[in-house]
Parts: C-alpha cells; structure tokens; sequence
C-alpha cells in the first residue's frame, strides 16, 4: 500500500531528505524500528498523536513480514498521524516485501 501524505511546511528540504533516507534505511532493514521515529520527531518538532506513537512503539524490532497483513496496511496512517504530515511515500505490499520508494 502506498500513501503519499501532505508537505509539512515547517520541515525544510533537507530534513524531509534526511527524513526519508531514514524511513528508507528502516524498511531496508527489515524491521519496525521506534528509535528512527524518535530521532524524526526530534529533527521535524512535531508532538505526536499518543495512539499512534504508542501502537507503533510496540513494534519496535519486529519484522515487517511477522505483522499481519493489515496491521501493514495500517503503518502508514500510524507514521502520518504519528509524524504529522511529513510527505513521503511508504510501499507495503501484501506479499510479505517491504519497499520505501
């Protein structure tokens, strides 16, 4: 599933580059990974939605192909809620891969 969301006008080019390298390197590993979310909220200023936050804590270090298939679908609305608006484009496909594009 992709999911382009809104530019935030407050996150400058190179923190939304910064940002998506991030995002990029996480999926490339493989796993969920909380600590790249802290480190973006920090360099974006954004307080985060505490559902969102919270939900997506819990995943930290589990791999995207041990979630279920809708709980993938729902990542990118749980990083838009929790990130708040930072513009970037998060490919989960059902078939277990995980792609940043």
């Amino acid at each position: 599933m992709a999911l382009g969301l809104g530019y935030n006008l407050r996150v400058d080019a190179i923190e939304r580059a910064a940002v998506i390298a991030a995002l990029r390197k996480m999926v490339g590993d493989g796993s969920f990974n909380i600590c790249v979310i802290d480190k973006i909220i920090k360099v974006i200023g954004n307080v985060p939605d505490v559902r969102a936050y919270s939900v997506l804590s819990l995943l930290h270090c589990v791999n995207f192909r041990d979630m279920s298939e809708e709980l993938r679908r729902e990542l990118p609305a749980l990083l838009h809620d929790c990130l708040g608006g930072v513009e970037f484009t998060l490919d989960l496909p059902v078939d277990g891969l995980v792609r940043m594009e």
